[in-house]
């Protein structure tokens, strides 16, 4: 994958300018200069090899920053960059031919500052540019400030206090460059006894309503207000329901530094009720914080990673410096990262696999045979992959292959959440809402909204007999057919009539 490649083509920028610049001095010292300066001597030379070294410089920086800014996917992770250099290189190229001091110099000048401004406009343009962003982000990158950056975490489930043992153990070991106090958000509930869960958590380091029996270290605070946990955060991580996710962002507004960047662990996503296209939880973040988002995903059950039995996980990142803190946050000898520049697919990936994954629960609670739950995973793994590609037609099989992905999908459906839920539906023929009450101590299933989001995605698309696991979930989570009828529309499934 394509890791350093922001600031390659940065640097790559500056090379190309210097270039032009050194070819520039040698015509000047042959003749009248290009740069309108008559003369042979020493004096003259030296003095525009320190210009062309400055030239060199400026453009080195103003491309690493520009290219490094550039962080949406698609065709348009090429096409910005691609224009610049070359509208540079016909910018350069034009100041060779003036080897007089004619007004002809004057005028390729102008001629190419204006080409070369209008088409990095253009490419900013297709980018999505945000100019604010960008001198704050750059300004916080150039800073020689070595104050430790503080670490908050928005959410307090089973996963979000998985992640904040883990973090937490983690910056121990790099007390210069992270704030040993870790902040998690805890939205405050009252116990059977009466106690508070966050009071619980803080004089017993332990979550002992969703991660009973693991110690969380005494330099994680659980606080019940949300603006209080996220003041002065450098890295905010948010792993909460994903219907939470516009209202807590939403509370958040205007109350996050500039600077700071975002890690979402949300499996799910939303519908726009305007376009009925996708709404990522990373664009939501991203769009009402106006701070970079990453996400990570993949095959992480939360009390084994808390208990440390080895996994790996997916991250979702275009920013270099954004995915080297958040490898020294979280990867470890049994937990390891994979960095990928696939945000949007990584996202959807996670998403969806919580469908397919209560697809698998549903058979199992049937009693199906073992041939007919392979054949359950095997065509709802297809099915994610059809519906990735809906958003990016371009995407390639091997992000599929990862973590957040195939892996994700496998332990999702041998005892994840989701397919515990699914099962005891099956079994049982409890509400979903039943079940999360009397059998999963009150954690949400994520399935049943994802499933209701990529059931109205696919019917404004009229493709939903192109997808009718997706399908039969929903109607299933919606109590309008049985969980029977899953297994029997398997005979059916469009794959079999592919040519």
């Amino acid at each position: 994958m394509p890791y350093h490649y922001d600031s390659s083509a940065g640097y790559g920028f500056g090379f190309i300018s210097g270039t032009f610049a050194i070819v520039n001095v040698l015509s000047d010292m042959t003749g009248p200069g290009t740069i309108g300066i008559f003369g042979h001597s020493q004096d003259f030379f030296i003095a525009t090899a320190f210009l062309t070294l400055a030239i060199i410089l400026l453009n080195t920086f103003w491309g690493v920053v520009l290219f490094t800014s550039l962080d949406k996917g698609g065709i348009h992770q090429y096409l910005g960059p691609a224009v610049v250099v070359l509208t540079h290189m016909l910018f350069s190229c034009l100041t060779l031919f003036n080897r007089t001091t004619k007004p002809t110099y004057s005028i390729s000048i102008i001629t190419g500052y204006v080409i070369l401004c209008g088409m990095i406009s253009y490419a900013l343009f297709l980018r999505g540019f945000n100019i604010r962003q960008r001198l704050i982000h750059t300004t916080y990158n150039m800073s020689s400030s070595t104050a430790p950056k503080k670490i908050s975490i928005v959410g307090s489930g089973n996963w979000g206090s998985t992640m904040a043992i883990h973090i937490a153990e983690n910056v121990r070991e790099l007390k210069d460059q992270y704030d040993q106090k870790i902040l998690m958000w805890c939205k405050e509930e009252t116990l059977d006894d009466g106690s508070k869960l966050t009071q619980v958590i803080n004089k017993q380091h332990e979550n002992i309503k969703y991660l009973p029996h693991e110690k969380i270290p005494d330099n994680v605070i659980a606080l019940p207000d949300l603006s209080e946990s996220v003041k002065d955060a450098d890295i905010l991580i948010f792993v909460i329901p994903h219907q939470f996710v516009k209202k807590t962002c939403e509370e958040l507004k205007n109350k996050i530094k500039p600077t700071a960047f975002a890690l979402t662990l949300i499996k799910g996503f939303y519908i726009d009720e305007q376009t009925n296209e996708l709404l990522l939880v990373s664009q939501i973040i991203k769009n009402t914080l106006n701070i970079p988002c990453l996400c990570l995903m993949g095959a992480n059950i939360a009390h084994e990673v808390a208990e440390k039995v080895f996994c790996e996980a997916t991250v979702g990142s275009r920013d270099e410096q954004h995915s080297e803190i958040v490898r020294q946050l979280i990867d470890t000898p049994v937990f390891r990262l994979r960095f990928y520049p696939d945000v949007e697919i990584i996202e959807i990936l996670g998403g969806v696999k919580n469908v397919i994954a209560m697809c698998a629960g549903f058979a199992d609670g049937l009693k199906a045979g073992f041939n007919t739950r392979a054949a359950v995973l095997r065509l709802g793994f297809r099915e994610m992959v059809n519906f990735c590609r809906l958003h990016e037609k371009e995407s390639t099989a091997e992000i599929y292959l990862e973590s957040c992905g195939f892996a994700d999908l496998i332990a999702s459906s041998l005892g994840g959440r989701n397919y515990n839920g699914a099962k005891k539906m099956a079994e049982t023929n409890k509400s979903l809402k039943d079940i999360e009450k009397e059998d999963l101590n009150g954690q949400s299933l994520q399935g049943p909204g994802t499933a209701k989001e990529v059931y109205r995605f696919l019917e404004a698309k009229n493709l939903l007999d192109q997808f009718p696991m997706f399908r039969d979930a929903y109607l299933i989570c919606e109590q309008k057919i049985e969980p029977k009828k899953l297994l029997e529309n398997l005979t059916n499934h469009p794959e079999f009539h592919r040519k």
